[in-house]
């Protein structure tokens, strides 16, 4: 194949890096920036290196993404969302496991307001695990709700993955958001599910819990507001033309904060922790996508980028298996890249093959976030089960990766169901 051998250098030499210890921002942009040397030399690789970083990370859009991941540093250390969940736990308690399920809706709900995967595994770890362990649910099973149900959050807009691939493909954010909705209902749904039906099928997952009175459930919807008020306030903007995506991000922030600080829920403290995460994790992402941009330059300039299109498009199959054969690749990737990396690094070289089979972008967008998720909770990198197995007491590593499993299960179905019906993903995304 056409670039093949280029390509496969690049790529022994990044991982040479990260098995150094060089951060996977710089490796792929040295691997990039030494490709280009050896293939086009000096001059070329100097020029390259003047423009890409300006033009990897100028785009007006990127400026979502602090927001975003502010409000959920700041939701980690205040209690904004735990109405939320003690709610849900209160009205969803009768079903067989149902603070699994309530972990899982709750975990939907906020992520309609943050977008961020590891802010929705940190929260709930520490929110929702010591009360199911109180009430004597299965450890290795609290673990892995958490985890799975923190996919949720790049899934239910508003997202950073989409927000990412918007700007890398220059697709509708707007309606990229759309086109996740439904999609995103579906996951937390069959996440939820599965809980109950595993609790069903083994009760000793989750013993039964104290009923909760009418009265109860009612008095407890009163702590749903600030999480529903953040989401109305993010996408109810976007939807109303009130504010675009990057201005409805920091309508987001600043209605959270403004609750937090109204109900007395933060200090200054961890205000200020929240305001470094937020720049440790944003700069985190823009280095990301910097060296992406230098190792796409690479893949373009060794022709790997034609070759890999010639391939796939020549091959005699149906676009379904062509777009099976995608997603095994996406979920090889996901064992030891993160989703960001994995964005920036793929979506360029494998948006074209998809348009040329029939695909648009916004199904392709959505479907890549999905499996991007998988990754998030599948090994060695799963960076969702590192920070359950962190953030929760006597947790570890080995118990979360026992607890996930189960939950491959349905979103493996749902990545089925929306590649053989599109019209999930289209239909919303066509109305606006």
């Amino acid at each position: 194949m056409e670039g093949g051998l280029e390509a496969l250098f690049g790529l022994l030499l990044m991982i040479a890096l990260l098995i150094l210890g060089v951060p996977i921002g710089f490796a792929l942009a040295i691997s990039g920036m030494i490709g280009m040397f050896i293939l086009k030399g000096a001059d070329f690789g100097l020029g390259v290196s003047f423009f890409v970083p300006y033009a990897s990370v100028t785009n007006y859009i990127f400026a979502a993404v602090p927001m975003f991941v502010f409000f959920g540093y700041l939701a980690e250390r205040t209690r904004i969302a735990e109405g939320l969940y003690n709610a849900a736990a209160k009205w969803l308690r009768f079903l067989p496991g149902g603070l699994y399920a309530a972990t899982i809706f709750s975990g939907g709900v906020f992520g309609a307001a943050c977008g961020s995967s590891v802010a929705s595994c940190a929260l709930f770890s520490t929110m929702a695990a010591p009360e199911m362990r109180k009430m004597g649910y299965d450890k290795k099973m609290v673990l892995g709700a958490i985890a799975a149900g923190g996919t949720l959050a790049p899934t239910i807009p508003p997202s950073i993955a989409l927000v990412i691939f918007g700007v890398i493909t220059q697709a509708s954010i707007i309606k990229l958001f759309a086109g996740a909705m439904i999609p995103g209902i579906i996951q937390m749904l069959l996440l939820m599910a599965t809980v109950v039906t595993l609790c069903i099928i083994n009760p000793k997952l989750a013993p039964k819990v104290p009923p909760t009175s009418l009265k109860d459930k009612f008095v407890s919807l009163r702590g749903i507001w600030p999480m529903l008020l953040v989401s109305a306030a993010v996408l109810g903007s976007i939807y109303t033309g009130i504010a675009t995506v990057t201005e409805s991000a920091s309508v987001g922030a600043f209605v959270g904060l403004l609750i937090v600080i109204i109900q007395r829920q933060i200090s200054w403290t961890a205000f200020k922790e929240a305001l470094v995460k937020t720049v440790g994790t944003t700069v985190m992402i823009l280095v990301i996508t910097i060296g992406g941009g230098f190792f796409g330059q690479f893949v373009e300039v060794a022709g790997f980028s034609k070759g890999l299109f010639n391939l796939l498009t020549s091959l005699p199959f149906s676009p379904y298996i062509i777009v099976i054969i995608i997603a095994v690749i996406y979920l090889i990737l996901g064992f030891f890249l993160d989703g960001i990396t994995i964005l920036v690094v793929s979506v360029p070289l494998l948006a074209p093959i998809m348009l040329s089979m029939g695909y648009d972008l916004i199904w392709f967008g959505v479907w890549v976030t999905i499996l991007i998720e998988i990754g998030t909770i599948t090994p060695p990198v799963a960076v969702n089960l590192f920070v359950v197995a962190g953030a929760v007491e006597d947790a570890t590593l080995g118990e979360c990766i026992r607890g996930v499993i189960p939950f491959y299960v349905p979103l493996l179905i749902l990545l089925s169901l929306i590649t053989a019906f599109p019209i999930l993903i289209h239909w919303l995304a066509n109305i606006i």
